[in-house]
């Protein structure tokens, strides 16, 4: 969405009493009065992370069997984690804050999630040879992702807290990175983005003074439908969070489409794009 400053001139006629600011004075007419302003969309951005531990695997040819290679993970390694600036106050939906995710291999041909739980995806990222740029195959990653929200709603003591959420449908938050209409774990948000509830509920705490956002809520909030009130109300504040990354003791599955011998170095880079509606 386009920012766009609007500005209104209006030509009136005027009394002018009291202390005021106003032009010189002038002979016959008065001429125009300029009214006018800006409106600007709010300042607040989206933050992004990017793991840095998944580019220094080594291992031998002798650990190809029928041109398939297990790659183990020994710690926890993040993919990619999201936060956004401040929360916002009011209506969300229209202020280009709702990101959509598209995932590409290096050749630019889309990474499409292949989600298996509500908290678990597998990505196929295209593996090319580093030294002269020829395929080899494809790598299988499993990823655990979660998602999560703060949101206190006026004079709400019920629903206003720091919960799981639903999106990741058409058009709405965290499209391509969560299961579409599957309540995510914010706890698997916080492992992978740092956060921790307590922080989350600041956020939108500091704008709705005198009101709080639970943190022992177990419910969640339908971030699925641009018509529901998480998108729409203006009587609420919102901050939303993610995060996903390859759990220790997991493997990566490298199928190859040719024999390799002697050494090479390999690369599978994920180009992520981020378009915001």
């Amino acid at each position: 969405m386009k920012k766009t400053l609007i500005a209104l001139a209006v030509a009136a006629s005027a009394a002018v009493s009291g202390s005021v600011m106003a032009a010189d004075w002038t002979e016959g007419q008065p001429g125009d009065i300029i009214i006018g302003g800006e409106i600007t969309s709010p300042s607040v951005k989206w933050l992004w992370k990017t793991g840095e531990g998944l580019s220094s695997f080594s291992n031998t040819t002798n650990e190809i069997v029928k041109r398939k290679l297990n790659i183990s993970v020994p710690t926890d390694e993040l993919f990619l984690a999201a936060k956004m600036s401040d929360g916002i106050k009011g209506v969300f939906v229209g202020n280009t804050l709702i990101p959509k995710i598209e995932m590409a291999s290096y050749d630019g041909s889309v990474i499409t999630p292949s989600f298996t739980s509500n908290t678990a995806m597998d990505i196929a990222v295209k593996v090319k040879n580093s030294g002269d740029n020829t395929e080899l195959g494809t790598l299988s990653v499993p990823l655990s992702f979660g998602a999560a929200v703060a949101t206190i709603f006026d004079g709400d003591t019920t629903d206003s807290a720091v919960a799981h959420i639903i999106g990741g449908s058409a058009g709405t938050v965290f499209e391509g990175l969560v299961n579409p209409g599957r309540f995510t774990d914010q706890n698997i948000a916080y492992k992978w983005n740092g956060l921790s509830k307590a922080e989350m509920a600041g956020y939108v705490e500091k704008l709705m003074p005198g009101q709080s956002a639970s943190t022992s809520y177990s419910g969640f909030h339908n971030w699925d439908d641009l018509s529901h009130s998480n998108y729409t109300s203006a009587n609420k504040a919102s901050y939303l969070s993610y995060g996903s990354g390859v759990s220790a003791g997991s493997t990566l599955v490298m199928n190859l489409n040719k024999d390799v011998a002697g050494r090479l170095e390999w690369v599978a880079p994920v180009t992520i794009t981020v378009i915001y509606s």
